[in-house]
Formats: structure tokens, sequence, C-alpha cells
């Protein structure tokens, strides 16, 4: 998987990975889009997470793996670890590209 990305509706946060050509890492960031927010900037999510499973309304977390370890978080800068137990069957996939309209 290469280039992925994810919104969380609920708090108005992008996540986004993509493959570095001249690096093996996956590499994910996070901007936060909220209303207040005037920055447009990227923040890098931490080296052990590389891939954006999916985010769930009614946890209200964001899921992530690297390797088979998963991990959970409400904002982009706190991590939970988390087992695939945890992941709630409401939880929406990322996406792999934009859909047109």
């Amino acid at each position: 998987m290469y280039r992925h990305f994810l919104v969380d509706t609920t708090k108005l946060i992008v996540y986004f990975c993509d493959l570095i050509s001249y690096d093996v890492d996956m590499k994910c960031y996070f901007t936060n889009r909220q209303p207040l927010v005037t920055s447009n900037t990227w923040i890098k999510l931490p080296g052990y997470i590389s891939k954006i499973l999916g985010f769930s309304k009614t946890t209200g977390l964001t899921y992530f793996k690297k390797d088979l370890q998963f991990f959970s978080s409400s904002n982009g800068l706190l991590f939970e670890m988390a087992t695939p137990d945890d992941i709630p069957f409401d939880m929406v996939r990322f996406q792999r590209k934009a859909e047109k309209k």
C-alpha cells in the first residue's frame, strides 16, 4: 500500500501517508482543518505509524498500524496501543484516492 488518507469528519483532521521514493519507510502526517485554524501545517506522525486503518464515530478514535502493532488516537498527537479486538465494527476505512463527484 502506498499513498492513502483519511478524514476524521467529527474533528476535521486529515491524515495522510505516502511512501517516499528515496526511503523505504512510509511517512504519515496530519493537519487540523478546524474553521479557527488558519495555518496549513502538516505535522509528521511518529515513525511507529505506517498505515491508517480508519476512523470510528462510536469511539471518536482513528486507528493506525505498523507491522503487527495497532494504535489509536483522538487527535494525531497522543497515541495508545490497541489490539485488533479494540477496533470497532463501524470503523470507516481509509481512502486510496479522492473520489470524483
